[in-house]
């Protein structure tokens, strides 16, 4: 039988994650502490046990009031949740063949329940790049969204450098003849970090929901260290460029990235990026996830590389729970944006799921 975790069950979650090897940093609870302070989402988990085989599905859950017209979806429908992954998630399964249909089933008729009760209305995810794991059950609709990044770090650091491109270790090596140094930060880098990724975003016109508030970056700076821990590129001694990196099973990812515009051209992450590979091989990992880029195979994506020609396919997942409040939800969406005179939005021509979560862009919706 299916069983649910909080947080506040920490011991507990521990307990089941370590009989799945595969579990990483997107199926810790560590992971939790971030979203828990800064937003009113509670990271959640279901697990199944069948002997000494586990299924753990670790997920955020979004209560509908945050939403614009929120109010007005509790004044008519009551209180409405969604869930998705945090980044990367999906199903971890210890199964060495993969989890068999019939227990695939099971534990999606038993979830499908949970969110009913739950009233959890819709689900979203990111598929674990590195397991791949698509047998998610019947009402899934899963689809490839393209490729990321990843470096195998049971290499040694010879052949990591090697396998960079010739022109990712020219400009690695300027970097270094430049001056700019690469240094593991303490408490205080999470106290830097927030401006430089502020103007980072800007500067890529990113999307509101990136731009964390401060308390997102305190619950980090909060974490066991041996699960999240920020490099810092330098330039006589002023911080130029900087990453969070998140770990735990053997795998790293890379979380959030800022450079200063200004000293592009000094290279400081052809150098953060190797650095970062190396501490996180030091660390015991033996894979990391670079990721993908913003818009397909776009200067991002072709920036990463330049660290490794290993890619992945990257999949995403939702499903439908309660198609009547969502046709409801739509409704309600659709007057909030006709009320703020975006007389042109037309959720038949809306390919976001949820419709009712899309941003309104003009010419976009219509």
């Amino acid at each position: 039988m299916m069983q649910s975790l909080t947080t506040r069950d920490r011991d507990k979650w521990l307990e089941v994650i370590k009989k799945v090897p595969s579990a990483d940093c997107y199926a810790h609870p560590e992971l939790g502490k971030m979203w828990e302070a800064s937003y009113p989402y509670s990271f959640e988990a279901v697990y199944a046990e069948f002997g000494d085989k586990v299924i753990f599905y670790p997920f955020l859950v979004r209560p509908l009031i945050e939403l614009p017209f929120g109010k007005k979806i509790m004044e008519e429908l009551g209180p409405c949740f969604d869930i998705t992954s945090p980044e990367y998630g999906g199903i971890f399964h210890n199964f060495e063949d993969g989890v068999p249909y019939d227990i695939v089933k099971q534990f999606n008729e038993e979830f499908g329940e949970f969110c009913k009760k739950r009233r959890i209305v819709t689900e979203f995810g990111r598929v674990q790049v590195l397991l791949s794991n698509t047998n998610l059950g019947p009402g899934y609709n899963v689809r490839r969204m393209g490729k990321v990044v990843w470096v195998d770090l049971t290499k040694t650091t010879e052949e990591l450098e090697a396998g960079m491109t010739k022109e990712g270790r020219k400009k690695m090596r300027k970097a270094v003849r430049d001056g700019v140094s690469v240094r593991e930060m303490g408490p205080e880098g999470f106290e830097q970090f927030p401006p430089l990724y502020y103007q980072t975003m800007e500067y890529h016109t990113a999307a509101e929901r990136y731009y964390f508030p401060k308390s997102f970056f305190e619950a980090m700076e909060r974490m066991d260290e041996k699960f999240c821990f920020i490099l810092g590129a330098y330039f006589e001694e002023k911080l130029v460029a900087s990453i969070i990196i998140i770990q735990h099973g053997g795998v790293a990812y890379s979380y959030l990235s800022a450079t200063n515009r200004d000293y592009q051209e000094l290279r400081p992450n052809n150098l953060l990026f190797f650095d970062m590979l190396l501490k996180c091989k030091e660390r015991g990992c033996h894979s990391f996830v670079l990721g993908g880029g913003a818009g397909g195979e776009d200067g991002t994506y072709l920036f990463k590389l330049n660290f490794s020609q290993l890619e992945k396919d990257f999949f995403i997942y939702d499903r439908l729970h309660i198609p009547d409040l969502y046709l409801k939800l739509i409704e309600l969406k659709t007057e909030y944006e006709h009320n703020c005179s975006h007389e042109d939005f037309d959720p038949q021509s809306v390919s976001f799921f949820p419709i009712y979560r899309a941003e309104w862009r003009p010419g976009e919706n219509h």
